[in-house]
């Protein structure tokens, strides 16, 4: 088997360009440039000034959540201190604003506050649209929301981007963990057709024969994908309802016997991981007749080392 994760404090990058990172498995992954595509909506910054501005907030929000994903607190002084200049951002040019609310929207899921977060990418959209990465750090927000529906949804348009961006790695790779984690098999599938065609199918961050892996398993027992995506959709939306707090990340190994499934909870005491897990374990049984518990192990934890 293999681990695959997407990490809220690797991955969650403020809803910007910044944020995708090439490869799936811990410890591997490096940031993509972030003024190369402060200006993708087509429309110029109104000056160089704005352009930098915007270039170290996106600088700061990614230090901030790197902070909260190893130390599980939030500087509240910092984010404040964001939220006040992606204000300013906002109030600027079509452009600046169109960053700004972006950034309103990852740091209130930095916050927990699923509704900030939604109405601040609504107000994004009503000024460009979202697609290609800033559309999957859309997603990647939302799941660490606990909001799995909201992100299965966005999935096929994140999925049409690639003939948009043919050879941007980045953009397959950060496609690819998306869907593993919500147990899109099918469409992983047709990712990794997508980089076997370009010669890269050495950078999918989820090996190919962990995916056989996982089809297999679930044939075995007669399971389809939309049960397993149900099942870790309802346990994620649980804990955070639980504890109002942004989850830290998703990782999964296949093994021969089954799926081995954890949700990251950075801001948890070791007891309150074990609470967790009795909750969770609780919670599956009332929702659902069959838990697939003999298929899929569910559990949380505070960090996943490489």
């Amino acid at each position: 088997g293999r681990w695959c994760f997407l990490s809220a404090s690797r991955a969650w990058r403020c809803g910007l360009p910044a944020a995708v990172l090439r490869g799936g498995c811990i410890g591997e992954g490096r940031a993509r440039p972030v003024v190369r595509l402060l200006d993708e909506s087509g429309e110029a910054m109104n000056s160089p000034l704005q352009k930098t501005q915007a270039s170290a907030l996106h600088e700061d929000c990614l230090a901030l959540q790197d902070a909260y994903a190893k130390t599980g607190k939030l500087n509240d002084l910092t984010h404040q201190r964001l939220v006040r200049e992606a204000r300013k951002l906002c109030a600027l040019s079509s452009v600046s604003a169109w960053e700004g609310y972006r950034l309103l929207a990852a740091l209130a899921a930095l916050k927990g506050q699923r509704r900030d977060c939604q109405t601040h990418y609504q107000a994004a959209e009503k000024l460009g649209v979202l697609s290609g990465i800033p559309l999957q750090n859309k997603i990647v927000s939302f799941l660490s929301l606990g909001l799995w529906d909201d992100a299965e949804a966005l999935l096929p348009q994140v999925v049409a981007g690639i003939a948009d961006a043919p050879m941007d790695v980045d953009y397959l790779a950060m496609t690819a963990r998306i869907a593993w984690q919500l147990g899109k098999f099918d469409t992983l599938h047709t990712l990794v057709d997508a980089f076997d065609r370009r010669n890269l199918l050495d950078r999918l961050p989820i090996h190919p024969n962990t995916i056989t892996m996982a089809c297999d398993l679930m044939a075995r027992h007669g399971v389809t994908e939309q049960a397993v995506f149900e099942r870790i959709a309802f346990a994620t939306a649980q804990l955070f309802t639980r504890y109002s707090k942004p989850l830290g990340g998703f990782c999964c190994v296949v093994l021969p016997v089954g799926i081995r499934c954890q949700i990251v909870l950075p801001f948890a005491s070791i007891a309150e991981v074990v609470e967790a897990d009795f909750f969770l374990a609780e919670q599956m049984v009332a929702q659902f007749e069959h838990p697939l518990a003999d298929l899929i192990t569910l559990s949380t934890t505070r960090s996943v080392e490489p």
